[in-house]
């Protein structure tokens, strides 16, 4: 299950990012920025949790629309027929 895994993802390896006094204050900065509340840390993995497979569908369907995505791809791919191009950049 997708959803299960990114989750525990999320709280899982958030702690391994508080590895100094440095990224700590970023950490608080970004949410003090973002105007989380002074409790966030607290609620974080409640909020993780909380997030459903519906959440998701209704996010992405606002954010992600099928005509705007594309794939790339580096190399020389065997197989891959491309429908549009990228035009070339100027070096």
């Amino acid at each position: 299950d997708e959803l299960r895994d990114s989750k525990t993802y999320l709280t899982g390896a958030f702690p391994l990012r508080l590895t100094s006094t440095g990224r700590i204050a970023d950490i608080l900065t970004t949410l003090q920025y973002l105007d989380l509340g002074i409790d966030y840390l607290d609620r974080r993995e409640e909020l993780i949790h909380s997030v459903t497979l519906d959440d998701t569908r209704r996010v992405a369907g606002r954010l992600l629309h099928a005509d705007d995505l594309l794939v790339v791809v580096v190399g020389k791919p065997e197989g891959v027929t491309a429908t549009r191009t990228a035009p070339q950049l100027d070096n």
